[in-house]
């Protein structure tokens, strides 16, 4: 089994870890209603490069079908790129910055990444905001040692997670670039511990997790927008993580977790607080994306240990999806309100590839 694990551009903080596992694939639908796979449309930022571990990584939809994210180029270094419904392609890179992380959109084009910053005494992992005109702006909470901005609403406001010298905390910035610090109240802050906020929904209520300070576990949270906390566990039994990756503007949230025995599995969370969701017969499932109407995107291994995409309705049908023939596996990332989807796949040679459906 060969893997590409973009987690290599990002210092590890915690447990955040956005894993890519990529084998030789087959197309095998999922047990369950199925829907038959429509075609994808492929493509490549210009400047990336076709070696292994190389390409174009879209890690984000907005509303219109505009779709932000980031690809290795042939030297290795990582650029941000902005690819129209049209299918035009603009690349960019902040000044300043290397290892550019391109993690959100909204419907207005804003985008929010992470790069690595040349500072007097060095470098330091920040986050940035590019505007729809490209003027970019420094994301960082005051005694932020490292930011890491993980999406942003159409309000413009981001959410994300900083370090300083008191351990890992949440944040929300709004539109004005006011800074709220997102702490759990049973969070244990300290050197590599703190609080997670990974995702934001249009009502400004926010998802992530936590080191329990009871437990000396990982639970999961919904901050609502009046900045109430719910704390909350995917099952009873004792698992290693909970991962939140979405939360809608309903209130669902969707993520992943690792059980005890360290095996992942997606949950989809209601705002009632009931716990359901995983892929039938799939392996090492994870969902990454979630819209309004409770659309989830993500990926899974299934029985012969092939790594698909999927599509999961809020009716529970399932779809399975594959890149094209001769692929090495293919992941769907992100899907928007109007069920447009986007993802990657890696080809026989283990370069990375974009694809939009």
């Amino acid at each position: 089994m060969s893997s590409f694990v973009l987690s290599r551009t990002l210092p590890q903080i915690g447990i955040r870890i956005i894993r890519l596992f990529l084998v030789a694939s087959l197309l095998l639908l999922l047990t369950g209603t199925l829907v038959a796979q429509g075609p994808l449309t492929l493509f490549d930022a210009p400047d990336a490069g076709k070696a292994v571990d190389q390409g174009t990584v879209p890690t984000s939809i907005n509303s219109k079908g505009v779709i932000a994210g980031y690809y290795i180029d042939s030297s290795n270094l990582l650029h941000g790129f902005l690819r129209q419904a049209n299918g035009q392609i603009t690349e960019f890179s902040p000044p300043n910055m290397s290892d550019v992380f391109v993690v959100g959109i909204n419907s207005s084009n804003q985008i929010v990444g992470i790069g690595n910053r040349m500072v007097s005494t060095g470098s330091e992992t920040d986050g940035f905001l590019r505007s729809p005109a490209g003027h970019l702006t420094l994301i960082k909470p005051a005694g932020a040692t490292l930011t890491q901005p993980w999406q942003i609403n159409d309000s413009g406001s981001i959410v994300g997670s900083f370090q300083d010298s008191a351990g890992m905390h949440g944040f929300i910035r709004d539109s004005s670039g006011n800074y709220t610090v997102v702490d759990d109240p049973d969070a244990q802050i300290g050197l590599g511990s703190g609080t997670w906020a990974l995702a934001i929904n249009a009502n400004g209520a926010v998802t992530g997790y936590y080191d329990d300070t009871h437990t000396a576990g990982i639970r999961a949270f919904v901050r609502d927008q009046f900045g109430n906390y719910t704390n909350f566990d995917v099952i009873s039994d004792p698992i290693q993580a909970v991962v939140p990756t979405a939360i809608n503007a309903s209130g669902e949230v969707a993520g992943y977790y690792a059980d005890f025995g360290y095996a992942i599995h997606s949950f989809l969370r209601d705002a009632s607080g009931t716990v359901t969701f995983d892929v039938t017969n799939g392996n090492s499932t994870e969902s990454f994306g979630m819209n309004d109407s409770g659309a989830i995107a993500g990926c899974y291994f299934n029985t012969r240990g092939v790594l698909l995409g999927f599509h999961r309705d809020a009716a529970g049908n399932y779809l399975s999806i594959s890149g094209p023939a001769g692929n090495t596996g293919t992941e769907a990332l992100a899907i928007n309100n109007t069920g447009h989807m986007t993802g990657l796949y890696l080809d026989k040679n283990s370069a990375v590839h974009g694809w939009v459906k």
